[in-house]
């Protein structure tokens, strides 16, 4: 249930269309010479981040966007920030909210200053309990980081569950999902219906009277009446609102509290509004429970405070998100088997489709045939079809436990988006290859019947040259990545840090290829895989690198069979040191997001 409703501004809040799109038909002509008649073509810039927008609009680099945006803002503080209305039936809405016993506040792209005047403006800034958007210099301009700020201001990171945000471009339902809250998408504001719906927001309105009914209607399946009253300190101090306060129907202030004389204007002028020592909420608002004093409603005496999300705002327990931000008191077996049960999945489903295969090929060629030859002849593809089948399911897997790890709100387990550029490319081609090579080389020490050697040449050569390419090139790197890094090395690195995690489940990975050469190549190689995820956060990395070297391998370079020893000297050296370079390019300090 959402308790905490965040609010997107432009086309959500007001309608501040004609002041943006007029701004930016001012800073189109001034800084490049683009005329644009009809302010309609400018209302792909009402909700994303500026800068991106004049960038994708006038073809531009980002330092001539930069410029757009700072002629945008010339004509915006003055003229544009006014040429503005508030939807109807918001300031009716945000009353009601609040009696509802909802926790408001605003998550804007638009820098904050401009929100506060806007809002202070309109007279319907004293709903919200935090206002957060973009900095001037440009500093958080992502939706995602705006939610970020907003809810560590709120002190609710660890309530995801009970926070909704409200907007009306698929960039807000988009910058929702990556902060792992839900997300509202409002048809009467800047977005289509099919923008909305190809983003797949929680549900979708067409007014604020159905968002009032979606969000006071699920409310009330909670008794909110039986809230806790609780009490906390606002931010401030905040410049002097331009209305009479309170608004009709709004309970505040508190019972007894006379404040201020009856009709006097308040604050007077250049009085900070909300000063931070006057309480606030006013009595019977519900507020989350890290605002309630401790020892909390039913505790013995001495009691800490409220545990993160152990009680919600309403005072009722929260038992599954409890769950998910209790890992650290989830038993060992449980942790074990969250560990262990993909690569349990796995083996189900290679005897499976191991046993349909059977089934098929007695069916074909008769119970008399030699189908164990038939079917080690088949077994490439037959590995193929099994990574096929397991594909959407460990995808999926991957997806719950990355909602699972944002819902919890430890930032330690989330990895960042790292930066990514064609020398970065370039170094991972480079170093998966030359990785390659130098494990081979170290491996080669290892001594070994070649009778495994053999084996494995034979089930190889025995198999179309496309179906290799799918089964060893493609389905087979995708599958392994998801269970191996994206799952089993990402839960090791929840309950047992980062270093641990990469070496444990190279040795995992290792242990599953089932003899001594192969687990020793994939227990070198399952490490660099791991380090390349941790490095860049994301899992199509170490996914494109592992099927380089499987490439590699299966489709060897010809002039490296025919080398002189010292040709073959020259060319292991060279790569050891391209695979130092290329590590150095990879891994320096100056590029780590992650801890590696």
């Amino acid at each position: 249930m959402w308790n905490i409703v965040l609010f997107d501004l432009d086309g959500t809040l007001t309608d501040s269309g004609e002041g943006i799109t007029r701004c930016v038909q001012y800073a189109l002509r001034k800084e490049f010479g683009i005329e644009v008649q009809d302010l309609h073509e400018l209302d792909s810039f009402v909700g994303p981040p500026l800068k991106e927008q004049f960038m994708a609009y006038a073809g531009v680099s980002a330092e001539d966007a930069d410029r757009a945006v700072r002629a945008y803002r010339e004509r915006y503080r003055t003229r544009g920030i006014y040429e503005n209305h508030v939807y109807e039936g918001i300031p009716t809405l945000l009353a009601q909210l609040v009696r509802e016993h909802m926790t408001l506040a605003v998550a804007s792209s638009k820098p904050t200053e401009f929100c506060r005047e806007i809002l202070r403006y309109f007279g319907i800034e004293q709903y919200f309990r935090v206002i957060v958007g973009s900095e001037m210099n440009g500093e958080r301009t992502k939706k995602e980081d705006v939610l970020e700020e907003t809810l560590r201001r709120l002190g609710a990171q660890n309530m995801r569950a009970g926070v909704v945000l409200v907007g009306d471009r698929k960039y807000d339902v988009e910058g929702a999902k990556a902060a792992g809250i839900g997300s509202i998408g409002v048809t009467y504001g800047y977005g289509s219906r099919k923008e909305l719906e190809a983003a797949w927001p929680d549900c979708i309105v067409d007014s604020t009277e159905e968002l009032r009914n979606v969000l006071i209607g699920q409310a009330r399946d909670r008794n909110l009446k039986d809230s806790i009253p609780v009490t906390g300190e606002v931010e401030g101090p905040f410049p002097a609102p331009v209305y009479n306060y309170p608004p009709q129907g709004y309970a505040y202030p508190p019972q007894g509290y006379t404040y201020p004389p009856q009709g006097y204007p308040y604050p007077p002028q250049g009085y900070p509004y909300l000063p931070q020592a006057y309480p606030y909420p006013p009595e019977g608002y519900a507020y989350p429970p890290q605002y309630y004093p401790a020892p909390y409603p039913g505790a013995g005496a001495g009691a800490a405070p409220y545990p993160d999300s152990s009680v919600s705002a309403f005072g009722s327990p929260y038992s599954a998100e409890r769950a998910l931000n209790s890992a650290d008191g989830e038993s060992f077996l449980f942790k074990l088997w969250r560990i262990l049960y993909p690569l349990l999945l796995d083996a189900a489903a290679s005897v499976i489709v191991t046993n349909a295969a059977f089934a098929i090929i007695i069916a074909l060629f008769g119970a008399g045939s030699n189908y164990p030859e038939i079917y080690n002849a088949n077994s490439v593809l037959i590995l193929g079809i099994c990574d096929l089948v397991l594909l959407p399911v460990f995808a999926l897997l991957l997806r719950a436990d990355e909602k699972r790890r944002r819902l919890s709100g430890r930032t330690n387990r989330l990895l960042k988006l790292g930066k990514i550029d064609v020398l970065q490319i370039v170094a991972v081609i480079v170093l998966t290859y030359c990785v390659s090579t130098v494990i081979n080389i170290l491996t080669s020490w290892i001594p070994l019947d070649s009778a495994v050697y053999d084996q494995f040449d034979q089930t190889m050569d025995a198999a179309n040259i496309w179906v290799q390419v799918f089964a060893i090139c493609i389905t087979g790197p995708v599958v392994e990545e998801l269970l191996f890094r994206g799952l089993i090395f990402r839960r090791l690195r929840d309950y047992l840090g980062v270093s641990a995690g990469v070496i444990v489940s190279a040795l995992i990975f290792a242990l599953m290829h089932g003899n001594l050469y192969q687990g020793a190549y994939a227990f070198l190689f399952g490490i660099i895989m791991a380090l390349l995820y941790e490095h860049f956060g994301t899992i199509w990395i170490p996914i494109i690198a592992h099927a380089l070297n499987n490439v590699s391998a299966t489709f060897p370079i010809p002039f490296l069979k025919r080398q002189t020893p010292l040709g073959a000297y020259i060319y292991e050296a060279a790569t050891v040191l391209l695979t130092i370079l290329a590590a150095w390019i990879i891994f320096a300090k100056k590029r780590r997001v992650n801890a590696v």
